[in-house]
């Protein structure tokens, strides 16, 4: 059998059109632009989440830092009191303390100075702004074996005596050894790179040798603020009522000090294009602050340089025995 051609039978099957190409082309460019821009912003808040928790973690490791020294300060070993401290023992020379006697000061284990450099010798370099804050005490453990060059405390629980290990003292065979430190804290204009611009939080302490040494502890701190906690007794029975809060300049009664509260305003390391307001308002020292209010709170690249800043703080209580 044979079939012929049916012209009437045949479909006629037509594609798009040039327009419709032209349409459909321009929606997907706009679907997959709009799939850009969330992975762009996506991103974008990953890396402003990321810098944030980055600062907030080097804060954190900063107050851990001074808390860590607060809560020691004031402890020699196994006293408390600075008068039972022999400080008879030969010390070795410490050239670059801050001034005569400044490393083994125990009178005043914890001491602070309202935005100054009390000093302005050869322990602090390039200070920039904030205050000044000195801590004095001995590490919480024992220590054996003891090593060379080092200055340590030895005591029992009446009394103590400095004791530098060259010097070969007279020890108590009853007491133990402790560690001794003196720690300051203050802000510099510049980081460990001199020049730079970069203020940091430094640390100055004391190391084997005689030797202070003077150290950033965190880049990129703009200012550190400390109130002191002192101990009143309002009825005069020997204890403590309450603790009030007063910046160094207030403080008249320095043993009465038990505690010290910290501010820091710590920045980012690179500006922020996302970042339209710079200006951090908080209450620091009693203080309701904008960052560029005052010369003490202000920001070295000005206002709106695009930089994410914190302000973290912390309440440290000095250990009793």
């Amino acid at each position: 059998m044979m079939f012929k051609n049916n012209p009437g039978m045949l479909t006629r099957i037509s594609g798009f059109s040039l327009i419709e190409l032209m349409v459909a082309l321009l929606i997907g460019l706009f679907l997959i632009a709009g799939v850009f821009k969330a992975y762009v912003n996506g991103r974008a808040s990953q890396d402003v989440v990321s810098e944030q928790v980055d600062m907030l973690d080097n804060a954190r490791f900063a107050l851990e830092t001074i808390s860590a020294d607060i809560r020691q300060a004031g402890v020699f070993g196994r006293v408390t009191d600075p008068f039972r401290i022999d400080r008879t023992s030969t010390m070795p020379a410490v050239p670059t303390e801050c001034a005569a006697g400044w490393a083994v000061n125990v009178d005043r284990p914890v001491m602070a100075f309202d935005e100054q450099d009390p000093y302005g010798g050869p322990c602090v370099n390039n200070y920039f702004q904030g205050d000044f804050l000195e801590l004095r005490g001995s590490l919480r453990d024992p220590v054996a074996p003891l090593a060379n060059d080092r200055i340590y405390i030895n005591s029992d629980v009446n009394n103590a005596q400095f004791f530098y290990v060259a010097a070969s003292p007279n020890i108590s065979l009853t007491a133990r050894d402790y560690d001794y430190y003196v720690t300051a804290y203050y802000i510099a204009s510049d980081s460990d790179v001199a020049g730079d611009n970069l203020p940091s939080l430094h640390r100055i302490s004391l190391q084997p040798g005689g030797l202070v040494v003077d150290q950033v502890l965190l880049a990129g701190v703009e200012n550190f603020q400390v109130q002191i906690g002192l101990s009143i007794d309002d009825n005069d029975d020997g204890v403590t009522d309450r603790i009030s809060y007063v910046d160094p300049q207030n403080v008249t009664d320095w043993s009465v000090a038990k505690s010290v509260q910290v501010w820091l305003i710590v920045r980012a390391g690179t500006p922020s294009k996302l970042l339209t307001d710079t200006t951090v308002n908080a209450n620091i020292a009693g203080q309701a602050v904008a960052l560029t209010d005052a010369v003490s709170f202000t920001a070295p690249g000005g206002a709106n340089d695009g930089l994410r800043r914190v302000v973290v703080s912390t309440v440290a209580v000095m250990r009793e025995l």
